[in-house]
């Protein structure tokens, strides 16, 4: 268990950037923004650091698109709205509905990694969530064929005893999801990520 924890982060280790190193990257198709928790409409802190982030990176030039990937499975629960609303809002009006495509069946990091590039098209991208996550989603998309790089969120890396047994466990059991194959909840029609943004 250990050793398959270890080879999952020293693989991704590697693809995990500064905010500078991003932004020496050319052709990056999307800074996708991965989802956690909404509570009342509103991101959490952990789930505002990373789009306060992506933000920066949008700044710095890193791309002109986001992809934010969330959890929409009911009317009362939406993670991309909120995701979207907060980006507009905090961005100073740099950032437009142009710039930003909507992943709403983003159920889990495997299905916001696969349906990137199966459903968006996206081969190579900078994703932006808390460090310790960076190790498994990076792995993921790689091992999906999507040429994707790291770059840690604001705040919130920091991982309790629980958690961090969690994550391992998490990290464990995408190596088999990886390897089998398997297909997300939802898969949809292709949408090109394309600019201006198509997405509604």
């Amino acid at each position: 268990m250990t050793a398959i924890n270890l080879y999952v982060c020293i693989y991704s280790s590697q693809y995990i950037l500064t905010q500078e190193e991003a932004a020496k990257l050319e052709d990056v198709d999307c800074i996708t923004v991965l989802g956690a928790s909404v509570t009342n409409g509103k991101p959490s802190p952990v789930l505002a650091g990373r789009i306060d982030t992506a933000d920066d990176l949008f700044d710095k030039g890193v791309s002109n698109l986001f992809l934010l990937s969330g959890d929409n499975g009911s009317n009362y629960y939406n993670e991309v709205g909120a995701m979207k609303q907060y980006l507009l809002d905090e961005s100073g009006g740099s950032v437009t509905s142009d710039n930003i495509y909507l992943d709403y069946a983003g159920f889990s990091t495997y299905d916001s990694m696969y349906r990137l590039q199966a459903i968006f098209g996206a081969k190579k991208t900078v994703v932006v969530t808390q460090k310790y996550h960076l190790y498994r989603s990076i792995f993921i998309a790689r091992k999906l064929g999507i040429e994707a790089y790291g770059v840690p969120a604001k705040g919130g890396n920091y991982l309790g005893p629980r958690d961090e047994i969690r994550e391992t466990l998490a990290r464990i059991k995408c190596i088999g999801t990886v390897y089998g194959k398997a297909e997300p909840r939802f898969l949809g029609d292709k949408i090109e990520l394309t600019y201006p943004s198509t997405s509604e």
